[in-house]
């Protein structure tokens, strides 16, 4: 009697198959097979699966259904049977099955990361608290740098609890995935880290300005600008991924997930430009936000100090 597993989604079963080549296993929708499956692409009875003795195979399928295609490793199968191998992956309607054997090599363990150890740590939820109260202060800090030049503590507090509310509805999407893919929720894992790469991106927000007024060129700015949104948020996307699946090389496929997005905004807003602009394309970036201000002068002052010179000027040109 001969092993075989098969992983049907997430969940490997084990069966097992006489070598006599006579009790093979059958696989359909319909209750008398031996595995059913619910998918309504898939036939009444769509393959059975039998050992291929004396053979470089290990197994012999039969597709006694071609209703929909059924495809091998992604390949369209032509013919009426096909032979598989350990790891062979079979797609039947919405439906993949990869064929093991028992003693199919497994891939190498992995050593356990900070967000696993995040996750079974005792104190992680008073952990994810403390991560956002400093994204609570940063944003406040930011936002006095960025726009104001008195102490307003209603705008700075509204614009810092629009990015708490924007880390939990991220943090809550992600959990509630990672509890569909893998039965468990993940939510102060997901709002540490969430709140991480906010604190990154209000401290590398304004990184482009600098570029813009050190060589003077609005497109150096939007490239490192760019550059920067593509990292964090290929690093969010890759945090909240290794979190809520199992799946490997999280980071590269959150780079991957990030440059398309940006790609998709960036062109979307290229093709919304106007064909001629009469407007001169030059650096507007006078001095960028972090860097220490002059004056202590605030923007209502200035802008009156300005009224006032302009209708002495006004009544001097009368006076002419």
């Amino acid at each position: 009697m001969e092993t075989l597993i098969l992983k049907i989604g997430d969940s490997y079963n084990k069966y097992y198959l006489d070598s006599d080549g006579v009790s093979g296993l059958s696989l359909g929708r319909a209750f008398s097979n031996d595995i059913i499956i619910t998918d309504p692409f898939v036939g009444e009875f769509q393959l059975r699966v039998d050992l291929s003795p004396g053979s470089e195979y290990d197994w012999h399928i039969e597709i006694t259904d071609r209703t929909n295609p059924v495809f091998l490793n992604g390949k369209n199968i032509e013919s009426k049977s096909v032979d598989l191998r350990s790891g062979d992956k079979l797609t039947t309607g919405r439906t993949s099955i990869v064929f093991y054997t028992e003693n199919h090599a497994v891939p190498v363990t992995r050593e356990f990361s900070i967000a696993n150890w995040l996750h079974n740590h005792k104190f992680k939820p008073y952990i994810a608290i403390l991560m956002l109260l400093v994204l609570f202060g940063s944003t406040m800090l930011a936002s006095y740098l960025e726009t104001a030049t008195e102490l307003d503590w209603g705008s700075l507090s509204s614009v810092a609890w629009g990015y708490l509310i924007l880390a939990f509805i991220w943090a809550s999407g992600w959990s509630l995935a990672g509890r569909l893919l893998k039965g468990d929720y993940y939510f102060s894992s997901h709002l540490f880290f969430t709140s991480i790469c906010l604190i990154l991106l209000l401290l590398l927000n304004d990184f482009g300005s600098y570029i813009d007024y050190m060589f003077s060129s609005t497109m150096a700015g939007e490239i490192v600008d760019g550059i920067v949104i593509v990292l964090l948020n290929g690093l969010l996307i890759g945090f909240n991924l290794s979190l809520a699946t199992h799946s490997s090389r999280t980071f590269r496929k959150g780079i991957l997930v990030s440059v398309c997005i940006v790609a998709t905004i960036a062109s979307m807003v290229y093709m919304r430009q106007e064909e001629y602009s009469n407007r001169p394309s030059h650096s507007v970036t006078i001095k960028p936000s972090f860097i220490p201000k002059a004056s202590s002068v605030s923007i209502e002052q200035f802008i009156s100090d300005y009224d006032e010179m302009f209708e002495k000027l006004s009544t001097m040109k009368k006076q002419i």
